[in-house]
């Protein structure tokens, strides 16, 4: 029989809770970090997550986040794809931008960064 009372919540509250006892990144994985999370009833559990850095994004840096997982074959798996990903998408970027600019050498333009500012402009005042 269930009860409903503000000690039963209680006690179901305790069972149901997880203290945070460690965490950090882990020594001899590239971008992995870990976290040691210890539930009420004295079980330890480490969570593995793929996290990462880099230059990009309206801020200068991009973060990414993979998912928390037990395993840390899944977490490497995950951290794997996403460095393969990444680079594919850095090699389209660079020969799109080498193509802008042949196209733009060909045509007499100058970079297309480098272009005259208009008078309306609010940076021309």
């Amino acid at each position: 029989r269930l009860k409903f009372g503000r000690r039963a919540r209680r006690a179901r509250a305790r069972l149901a809770m997880a203290h945070h006892r460690g965490s950090g990144m882990l020594e001899g994985e590239e971008c992995i970090f870990y976290k040691d999370t210890q539930f009420a009833v004295g079980q330890i559990v480490r969570q593995y997550q793929f996290v990462m850095r880099y230059e990009g994004g309206p801020n200068g840096v991009k973060l990414v986040n993979g998912q928390f997982t037990t395993s840390l074959a899944e977490a490497k798996l995950e951290r794997d794809r996403f460095l393969e990903r990444k680079a594919r998408t850095d090699r389209r970027t660079q020969r799109e931008k080498e193509r802008t600019e042949m196209i733009f050498s060909k045509l007499g333009i100058g970079n297309a960064a480098s272009r005259s500012i208009s008078p309306a402009s609010p940076k021309a005042r």
